[in-house]
């Protein structure tokens, strides 16, 4: 997703500055690229899976996995594939945060108190599925991480409002867990 922004936003430069051969030649390398991302989406799975080759050291067989985000967060253009209101990246959450949701204890608490008032709180996700590393070894479920907060909507308004939603239970969820000091 990164090299296809790279290329695309450097075709743009390219033509902005009136070198219309390399904008045509970067264009032209997004669109081999773009091909490329469609690989990414499982309908058997309905979610984009953060790798279609995986390194033998890393095991990742549910394919949920918080990058997948990050990269439309970071990487994706105005053109719906695999931006974040796309319906498949909506899809990805919903599938993702259903599984988060199970996996860890914490989830169990669906509120907490902030400021004197209980409010439903978002699901706390991890890394992906099968992570291990928990800072100080390797042998347990991961743990949740606070770059991955968790939304999912099936209109453009609802998509909106739940962002708003999701991301005040994500950090009351936050809260929940932080000292006051």
């Amino acid at each position: 997703m990164i090299q296809r922004r790279a290329m695309i936003e450097g075709g743009q430069f390219a033509y902005q500055i009136n070198d219309p051969r390399a904008g045509a030649w970067h264009i032209l390398q997004a669109s081999y690229i773009t091909g490329n991302t469609t690989d990414f989406w499982s309908s058997s799975s309905s979610l984009i899976l953060p790798t279609t080759s995986y390194n033998s050291s890393v095991s990742k067989p549910a394919n949920i996995d918080s990058q997948v985000f990050l990269a439309a967060l970071h990487a994706a253009v105005d053109d719906d594939l695999y931006t974040v209101d796309s319906d498949r990246m909506i899809y990805t959450f919903v599938v993702t945060v259903a599984n988060f949701n199970s996996l860890y204890p914490i989830n169990a608490n669906t509120t907490a108190v902030v400021s004197s008032t209980t409010i439903p709180i978002g699901v706390a996700m991890g890394r992906y599925s099968e992570d291990t590393y928990n800072r100080y070894n390797s042998d347990n479920k991961g743990n949740p991480w606070s770059l991955s907060p968790s939304l999912g909507s099936t209109t453009f308004t609802e998509i909106l409002n739940n962002v708003f939603t999701a991301g005040g239970r994500y950090m009351a969820r936050v809260a929940s867990h932080t000292t006051s000091d």
